[in-house]
């Protein structure tokens, strides 16, 4: 191209003051197709996707910056405010984590801290009310079926109270998978474990733990949250195959003979491929966004 790098840029951000959108998209484009990871480029881009309403376009832009260039703290603050504007707030949250490890401070910094603050209470109010209407629902859905018929004998306890159970938001289900499916295994632990500090006797946040530590290598790591999960619904074939994986890569193969067919006895069709049950990312989805618990 005729410009340089820096001259085009600079024509850019002239453009985008001067409010000439379209010419400032195509500068910065333009510098895109040269250097995919220009950190200014990006976070500009994402800038003006905001400013048109199409904020989800501009997460993207914006990480790219950011990993450019952790060192800019606007690139920081556009990505964290964008985050919250998006109701990713658990996301948010570990980037205004991260960024505080790194220096970032000041008052929009308290700022986002404050709206991160009300913006996680809102979401926890929703859930809050989510879960009673289910429950409720739940409640009378089974004093109908009483008076028709009893409940079936084989409902294990556990399953019953699963239903009742508060779990993470499709949003949350949706970040974690999200970074594990793209290999970003640190940030997925830390969803993960959030999730497992927030609802504990949730199935989801120990069998995505677990699925995590495995693909990282963590084998060890991974059988405790395997348990907690089988532990958490003991009717779950999935969790004691997990289980059984787990135990057979430690080497700890009679157990993991108890483990497997312990998932073969809740599901016989299990019988045909329980040595292959590796936590690829399309097993993971599958076994995770299936589940009894609803908010």
């Amino acid at each position: 191209m005729d410009l340089t790098i820096d001259q085009a840029l600079q024509r850019g951000i002239e453009a985008h003051k001067a409010g000439q959108l379209q010419e400032a998209e195509r500068l910065y484009r333009l510098i895109l197709q040269k250097v995919p990871k220009h950190p200014d480029a990006n976070h500009n881009l994402g800038v003006l996707a905001v400013t048109v309403n199409k904020a989800e376009a501009a997460l993207p832009l914006f990480k790219v910056a950011l990993e450019a260039n952790p060192n800019q703290g606007q690139f920081w603050l556009s990505y964290i405010e964008t985050l919250i504007k998006e109701k990713q707030f658990d996301i948010a949250k570990n980037v205004l984590e991260q960024g505080k490890q790194l220096g970032l401070a000041g008052e929009k910094v308290e700022i986002l801290s404050q709206e991160l603050v009300r913006g996680t209470q809102e979401q926890e109010n929703q859930l809050n009310e989510k879960s009673q209407s289910a429950t409720s629902a739940g409640q009378a859905k089974r004093v109908s079926v009483k008076k028709g018929k009893q409940e079936k004998s084989t409902t294990t306890h556990s399953q019953r109270k699963s239903i009742q159970v508060r779990g993470p938001s499709q949003l949350e289900v949706t970040a974690l998978l999200k970074h594990y499916q793209e290999g970003q295994y640190e940030v997925a632990e830390k969803l993960a474990r959030l999730i497992t500090q927030q609802y504990p006797d949730h199935q989801f946040g120990w069998k995505a733990l677990g699925a995590v530590l495995n693909q990282a290598g963590r084998t060890l790591d991974s059988l405790g949250a395997h348990q907690k999960a089988a532990e958490l619904d003991p009717q779950d074939a999935d969790a004691h195959n997990k289980i059984g994986a787990t135990l057979n890569e430690l080497g700890r193969l009679e157990d993991a003979e108890t483990s497997y067919n312990k998932a073969i006895g809740i599901k016989p069709a299990l019988a045909e491929g329980h040595y292959n049950s590796g936590d690829h990312p399309l097993n993971l989805s599958i076994s995770l966004s299936g589940g009894k618990e609803t908010n």
